[in-house]
């Protein structure tokens, strides 16, 4: 007995018994009548589908959308969602496609795929993401102690409501890298699904919000402050790339403080207390030679070290020679 179908009507709904596919439910929103095959598909893969001809059918839900483009104003629609969602082009032009994804789409899913090339693409989007989280995705709100390890999933947000937040890469040999420090106001990307070597950790007392990307694209300045975060990854990426340590640690201490300075006279403070350790780890160099360095730049005046906090003279420098 062949199943029924039947498109464009508010909250059709097509569910089917199976334990290949997760408890997830699907809403695919707009035009899917030449798609007939993508719909069979994923019906018979497990998922529960609910069915709607446009947007203003659609109820708030904890649903994942999959929304047919087929012109501009689809994507303005799906972007104000506040729930994940997916992408069926039915045009393939790259600067369609990066502007999908610039939207917040999870995935795009191109027109000239097969029907089960399509769901392999959507069960992967989909892997990673907890039923009982989808209700909450727009924001979440949390607080970490100094040292706690703060889990992020790709698709996610962070924005720094107070604290310190340390951005550690884990090398293979156990070693770990120092790559970036976020504070309040900042805002940090989850990193791609599988990837546990970026770790952020909680370097003081922290409160965080967690948004999926979708929602967060949409928030005032949000662009402007992503800028800011990527401006601030390249220039720590650069300092660390010199070749020569005295440089890393002269041009790494200037950017912090430049990030958490305050100027008192002639000196900035830096706000933040920081081991020889994690300078160490900042500037790819030993805690010997770290130390080291540091004693140069006391005898020179330009750094002085007053109840454990760092603080660095306004005149640049950028060797100990």
């Amino acid at each position: 007995m062949s199943t029924r179908y039947e498109l464009y009507h508010a909250d059709s709904t097509l569910s089917k018994e199976t334990d290949t596919v997760s408890s997830l439910s699907l809403a695919l929103i707009g035009r899917w009548e030449t798609r007939f095959d993508i719909i069979k598909e994923l019906h018979s893969t497990g998922y529960t589908l609910h069915l709607f001809a446009d947007i203003n059918s659609f109820p708030v839900s904890k649903d994942i959308v999959i929304v047919s483009i087929t012109e501009k104003a689809d994507l303005q629609i799906a972007s104000s969602l506040d729930t994940p969602w997916l992408a069926y082009c039915q045009y393939s032009h790259p600067d369609i496609v990066s502007a999908v994804y610039r939207a917040g789409a999870l995935a795009v899913l191109p027109h000239h795929l097969t029907a089960s090339e399509i769901v392999h693409i959507v069960r992967g989007a989909l892997t990673h993401i907890k039923p009982s989280t989808v209700q909450n995705f727009q924001r979440q709100e949390h607080t970490y102690r100094q040292g706690d390890l703060i889990p992020v999933n790709q698709g996610e947000v962070i924005e720094i409501q107070a604290g310190v937040i340390t951005i550690n890469l884990l090398h293979e040999d156990g070693r770990s890298a120092l790559i970036g420090l976020a504070g309040p106001q900042h805002i940090l990307i989850g990193n791609p699904v599988n990837d546990d070597r970026v770790q952020l950790i909680a370097h003081t007392n922290s409160v965080i919000s967690l948004q999926s990307w979708s929602h967060a694209c949409h928030q005032p300045h949000f662009l402007e402050r992503l800028y800011h975060r990527l401006q601030q990854a390249e220039t720590w990426g650069a300092i660390q790339s010199h070749p020569s340590a005295e440089t890393r640690l002269i041009g790494i201490l200037q950017l912090i403080a430049g990030q958490f300075g305050t100027t008192t006279k002639d000196r900035i403070r830096l706000n933040i207390r920081l081991t020889h350790e994690q300078l160490a780890a900042a500037i790819h160099a030993d805690r010997t030679t770290t130390t080291r360095l540091l004693k140069k730049l006391r005898q020179r005046g330009w750094l002085y070290i007053e109840q454990g906090y760092f603080f660095v003279h306004n005149l640049k420098i950028t060797s100990l020679h």
